[in-house]
């Protein structure tokens, strides 16, 4: 796993202060550790933590920052990933060791929603090498749940990211935000409901199920070949 040096994240954090004014670093956060009891909610950064829904599966949720005329909004970043490993743990989830001829160099899988005042459907669009898309897409067909999982969720993002050694899937919700005004001065945070809740963590254990089930679909191809 690739680590960062705590000037990086210094740096990196000293530049969304001033690139936002007024965005208090880690207040969002704060707001949503209560939507999220009783789960306990570990900080490793200012703006960034981790969670543990189930035994087996560690949640990241970090805060991003959009800026807008006249104020800013931060939305809440969730995330699981193979080569994540927890402070207190010494095992990662699911590793992912694909061999190059599958994922070339990496691939990305974008779920798309169609319907204006209601998801009618959830398309995942896939870019980069093709070698696994197709495995991947039988997949995703196979576990009609997880589509149905994303229509009745409020996400404004959710994307899988591959590489030949690990994977990330990412998903940004509606609520969990906070949008905040200078003119006029307003501060307004979006709870995370029970029933979003229990979607967003739903889908997220979904995928980590099904990048278990992709790892072993391939290396049976790989054995019979």
């Amino acid at each position: 796993m690739k680590t960062v040096s705590k000037q990086t994240i210094w740096q990196r954090l000293k530049l969304s202060v001033k690139a936002v004014k007024g965005y208090q670093l880690g207040a969002l956060l704060k707001k949503l550790e209560q939507n999220l009891a009783p789960y306990e909610v570990k900080f490793i950064a200012p703006a960034e933590a981790v969670f543990r829904p189930t035994e087996k599966l560690y949640v990241r949720v970090k805060e991003q920052v959009k800026p807008l005329f006249l104020g800013h909004l931060i939305q809440s970043e969730f995330s699981i990933s193979s080569d994540f490993v927890s402070s207190n743990e010494e095992e990662s989830q699911n590793n992912l060791m694909i061999d190059n001829a599958h994922t070339g160099n990496g691939l990305t899988c974008q779920f798309q929603t169609t319907g204006m005042l209601k998801r009618q459907t959830i398309k995942p669009i896939i870019k980069g090498n093709m070698g696994i898309s197709e495995q991947l897409m039988t997949l995703f067909s196979h576990y009609p749940e997880f589509y149905e999982t994303l229509k009745k969720m409020d996400f404004t993002k959710a994307q899988l990211t591959m590489t030949a050694e690990s994977w990330t899937f990412t998903v940004m919700h509606f609520a969990a935000s906070e949008v905040v005004g200078r003119v006029p001065p307003i501060r307004r945070y979006i709870p995370l409901s029970g029933e979003q809740r229990q979607l967003l963590l739903s889908s997220l254990l979904m995928m980590q199920q099904l990048m278990q089930q992709l790892l072993l679909i391939v290396q049976h191809k790989e054995i019979k070949g």
